[in-house]
């Protein structure tokens, strides 16, 4: 299973499942504070490490409760919510 199948998966059955650490900054980019990752095996190990330029996020969560949507990058988890 792919981590964003993972991560849809796991935010239908209860809450984002969020890694411990806050994140500083996503590929050198400034980040606000308190910004958190999801939890999983992504392509790159944490957002500090993360590569991906493109501007384009995945909204996950269940479709009848957009509440519960966050929007993360594909590459990294972070949310972008």
């Amino acid at each position: 299973m792919t981590t964003i199948a993972a991560a849809v998966t796991a935010i239908q059955c209860g809450p984002v499942p969020y890694r411990d650490e806050f994140v500083v900054h996503h590929g050198g980019a400034y980040v606000v504070p308190g910004r958190r990752a999801v939890a999983g095996e992504w392509l790159y190990p944490c957002p500090e490490q993360c590569q991906d330029d493109g501007l384009l996020g995945i909204w996950i969560g269940p479709d009848d409760e957009p509440e519960r949507q966050v929007l993360i990058c594909p590459s990294c988890g972070l949310d972008c919510t």
